[in-house]
């Protein structure tokens, strides 16, 4: 992958066959031969990463599926910085969310339960409608 076209905010996923965890790139000055990553999800952990261990494609130039390093998801989340506890609260939400929608959009076979399932796990279940605002809608 060139290094001009890693940014903060990316996110990758683990190639490797039995998984791995999700990274976001925190910060990255072209030409370094690393970059600096935290957890996708909770945003803790920060590490470095080789640059040549992040790739664009999840195959390799001979067609075969790559098992090691990362790839990037298409996905791209604003870094924030110094935000205040509702901010991060919302931050989280909205990673959730985002991330999904791509997934969606990806046609990687999510639905409308996969969303609520994730903000579930992660403490934001959705307020149950009452009957009269659902029929409302429709």
């Amino acid at each position: 992958m060139t290094d001009t076209s890693i940014k903060a905010g990316q996110i990758y996923r683990c190639c490797a066959p039995r998984g791995g965890p999700r990274i976001r790139i925190e910060s990255y000055t072209p030409g370094a031969a690393r970059a600096q990553v935290v957890d996708a999800e909770t945003s803790k952990r920060p590490r470095e990463v080789l640059v040549s261990h992040l790739h664009a494609s999840p195959v390799t130039d001979t067609g075969r599926r790559r098992r090691a390093g990362y790839v990037l998801e298409g996905r791209f989340l604003p870094v924030l910085r110094d935000s205040e506890p509702a901010e991060q609260e919302l931050d989280k939400v909205l990673r959730i969310v985002a991330t999904w929608y791509c997934a969606v959009n990806d046609g990687s076979g999510f639905n409308a339960n996969d969303l609520a399932w994730d903000l579930e796990k992660a403490g934001y279940p959705l307020p149950d409608v009452p009957e009269d605002v659902e029929d409302a809608d429709a």
